[in-house]
């Protein structure tokens, strides 16, 4: 189920609605997205990797919320990645995010994850806020803020690409 808030809300069902949301937006700027999940199932990152790479993503992004043990003094918004040819889409994802006013908890490189992993297509693990702290938690109950990380996200890709397709 991944991380607990303290009102007791899961992080798979916060992802899922974020996820879904996220795909719907940038599939009316005319994307075509691939799901791991679109319902409450549980699929192991080994199966998720490996659909990914049987499909042949552009990029991939991972949405998730942070826990950390400390509540009261760890929020805020962060990326990860492992490779360095994956560090600019992180940061323009990351960037966006920062300006909802959540504290910045970095762009964070060689980051060992399983879908940090390939090097087929660039990738971002984006850990929206901390669940586990109640700041970030009430925000990201307010369906008006899910919604405003959403569109961040998605102008974060566009910044994105936006670059590449300069170059």
């Amino acid at each position: 189920p991944g991380s607990v808030g303290l009102t007791g809300i899961y992080e798979k069902t916060l992802t899922l609605t974020l996820s879904l949301m996220l795909k719907a937006a940038l599939e009316r700027e005319g994307a075509t997205i691939i799901m791991s999940r679109t319902t409450e199932r549980f699929v192991a990152n080994e199966d998720r990797l490996s659909l990914f790479r049987r499909s042949n993503p552009d990029l991939l992004l991972s949405v998730h919320l942070n826990s950390s043990g400390n509540p009261v003094d760890i929020s805020g918004t962060a990326t990860y990645y492992k490779h360095p040819f994956c560090e600019p889409l992180n940061a323009a994802i990351h960037q966006r995010l920062v300006e909802t006013g959540l504290r910045d908890f970095k762009n964070n490189g060689d980051f060992n994850f399983i879908l940090n992993n390939p090097t087929e297509f660039p990738n971002a693990l984006i850990e929206t806020l901390f669940v586990s702290n109640p700041g970030d938690e009430e925000r990201i109950l307010d369906p008006q803020f899910q919604r405003e990380l959403v569109n961040k996200i998605v102008q974060g890709l566009k910044d994105y690409l936006s670059r590449v397709n300069q170059d």
